[in-house]
């Protein structure tokens, strides 16, 4: 009898442990209840107090086991609460980040990559400039209304950048637009683009590990790529007189600068952008290199801007005394009128060196 009595505390217990703790003090007084009631019935008195003794000793163990998993339960608790408040601290911290970063870049953290265009790098409003592999661009389609891709000329640059050093480097930009819907075409830097192409199919640079700068305009309808298209290819070329390699002394290039520029103060009208002006207007730029190639300088042994601009002076002064008959017979075959009028604006402001280019042999 003694034995089936012990057996059934530590089976109570057990039950009990597993019960939910916020009802654990109101199960263990129930339990402890029934316990009493069934020794009661079961038990000889004698044995009892002993039986009583063995329980009072496993409820003091019980109740400072449940004090203990309080105690856990409280530091869990305060663990989880802490936890939440770092999570949410984090939280606010990534949003600050994200807006400080949008704010310095104009650009949202989740717009910073594109599959095709590649890493935004600058937001501008009316373009974008993106950072895209070879192999990203491989199939970007080409506006169909600029110049025929040339096979030859792609390859023609290739064999260009394979007889430099490694590595390849690409100079300009490729231009792309994008219209409302998404859609984009490459605009200019086409054979650029397939240069790179023809050198990564050949094994000679990578496809992933080699990288294109992209401009790409926001556009609202497909009419505006021939404006931008004509503004990119306008752009003028570079003179033989500013080249970094095989271009004008530094002193040389500063007294033709310096003449030039002091004409063109004189006579501002005569003087455009077009790269071809009508007569009798010239182009700053094809003046200074016409002076710079036929070394007027070095021939006449100009040593400052006021002696070469005193030479273009005497130049004008005797391009001025030619009769009418002169300029028709030296413009014999064009059309008249437009000599005619030429001729005669020529002489109202006094600046004849945009009618003829034999200036440049005039010895002076």
């Amino acid at each position: 009898m003694r034995r089936h009595a012990t057996s059934v505390v530590p089976a109570a217990v057990n039950n009990f442990s597993s019960a939910s703790l916020p009802k654990a003090k109101i199960s263990l007084s129930r339990l402890c209840k029934d316990l009493i009631l069934r020794m009661a019935t079961m038990l000889p008195v004698s044995d009892r107090k002993e039986i009583m003794a063995q329980w009072m000793a496993q409820e003091s163990s019980i109740y400072t086991d449940i004090a203990t998993v309080e105690n856990q339960l409280l530091r869990m608790r305060l663990e989880v609460e802490t936890a939440k408040a770092s999570h949410v601290s984090a939280l606010q911290e990534v949003e600050r980040l994200r807006e400080r970063i949008t704010f310095q870049t104009k650009i949202k953290p989740e717009d910073s990559s594109h599959p095709v265009l590649g890493q935004l790098i600058a937001d501008m409003g009316y373009k974008k400039v993106y950072c895209a592999t070879i192999n990203q661009l491989a199939d970007v389609p080409i506006w169909e209304k600029q110049r025929i891709l040339r096979r030859e000329r792609a390859e023609s640059i290739a064999r260009e950048k394979m007889r430099q050093s490694f590595p390849v480097k690409l100079p300009g930009i490729i231009t792309l637009y994008q219209l409302a819907d998404k859609q984009y075409k490459l605009l200019d830097g086409q054979h650029r683009l397939a240069a790179l192409k023809i050198l990564a199919d050949s094994g000679i640079i990578s496809k992933d590990n080699n990288f294109c700068l992209l401009e790409v305009f926001t556009l609202e309808k497909e009419s505006e790529a021939r404006a931008l298209f004509l503004e990119i290819n306008s752009a003028m070329p570079v003179k033989l007189i500013d080249l970094p390699d095989g271009g004008a002394r530094p002193d040389i290039k500063g007294i033709i600068d310096g003449a030039v520029d002091n004409l063109v103060s004189q006579f501002p009208a005569f003087f455009k952008s077009s790269l071809n002006p009508k007569l009798p207007h010239v182009n700053i730029d094809n003046m200074r290199d016409a002076l710079f190639q036929h070394h007027i300088v070095e021939r006449h042994g100009h040593k400052s801007a006021v002696e070469l601009l005193k030479w273009l002076q005497d130049a004008n002064e005797n391009l001025s005394t030619k009769h009418d008959r002169d300029w028709k017979r030296i413009f014999k075959g064009r059309n008249p009128l437009v000599i005619e009028k030429a001729v005669a604006k020529a002489k109202k402001g006094g600046f004849y060196l945009g009618l003829d280019n034999r200036w440049l042999a005039f010895e002076g």
